[in-house]
């Protein structure tokens, strides 16, 4: 997909002069930026609040991130703090409002509620996300279908797949940055794909060619009181907050990699 930009509204200041109206490749000016901002009543840079989707989060990683302890039977994460950020994310889906995202709602939003059940009918106390996990282990049980390993599994995995999409998208080193359609085919064919049957595969690419445009989606993803300003402000906002939480949120994917694996589990 191209980048076509809408057209920007012409400088007040100069009748003939536009702003370009997609930015080039390459680090923005944080300070050209803070002073456009600062010339416009109507927008602040420095004003607290949430300017995208992901800074309007009230659970996010990074507080997954701050309970991570390493023990000697694998980290421990706290439960309530990961689902938490995991239905908040779910909030995702509906900005983007794209159907071939919607069966990776549905199975975030199922696989939340059967951990959430297994955690009601453990006899485990405690908020660590992987004691219900360790106990299926010594009782070997990690490969039933509804057990917590399986269902965390499923979980990380369309996880991993939003991740590397976001990361794909708005991320300026990114060979598809900027194309919604390669950045999600890529994601897909790294994490999910293999774990499809070929009818999934079929429906998932075909689904593919309704992934919104780049430009739909940034607008869709600020927040309502930036929507009037320049494309490339919102373009440079999302980005660094989208980058912040995604590499949040894969560092917590890679230290639940790095514990399933040690108990011979591919996520």
């Amino acid at each position: 997909m191209s980048c076509t930009l809408p057209r920007k509204k012409q400088n007040a200041h100069d009748g003939k002069k536009q702003r370009k109206s997609c930015p080039k490749k390459g680090k923005m000016s944080t300070t050209s930026l803070k002073t456009e901002f600062a010339d416009r009543e109507s927008v602040d840079w420095e004003e607290s609040g949430p300017k995208t989707f992901f800074s309007s989060l009230t659970h996010t990683f990074s507080e997954v991130k701050r309970s991570i302890r390493h023990m000697r039977n694998g980290p421990f994460i706290s439960f309530s703090s990961f689902i938490k950020a995991c239905s908040d994310y779910v909030l995702l889906f509906d900005r983007i409002d794209n159907t071939v995202l919607l069966p990776i709602k549905a199975d975030m939003l199922n696989c939340i509620s059967r951990l959430e059940l297994n955690k009601t009918m453990s006899v485990l106390a405690g908020d660590s996300l992987l004691a219900a996990i360790q106990n299926e282990v010594e009782e070997n049980k990690i490969h039933g279908i509804d057990s917590s390993a399986q269902t965390l599994i499923w979980l990380l995995r369309t996880l991993k797949t939003m991740n590397i999409f976001a990361i794909n998208l708005m991320d300026m080193r990114s060979s598809t940055f900027r194309h919604t359609n390669d950045s999600f085919l890529n994601a897909y064919e790294r994490v999910l794909i293999r774990h499809h049957s070929w009818l999934a595969q079929k429906m998932f690419k075909a689904g593919m060619k309704f992934v919104s445009p780049y430009e739909t989606i940034v607008r869709t993803l600020i927040e309502p009181k930036y929507q009037g300003i320049y494309f490339d402000e919102m373009e440079a906002l999302l980005s660094k907050e989208c980058i912040q939480y995604n590499r949040d949120l894969s560092d917590v994917l890679e230290e639940l990699n790095v514990y399933f694996t040690s108990i011979g589990l591919e996520v």
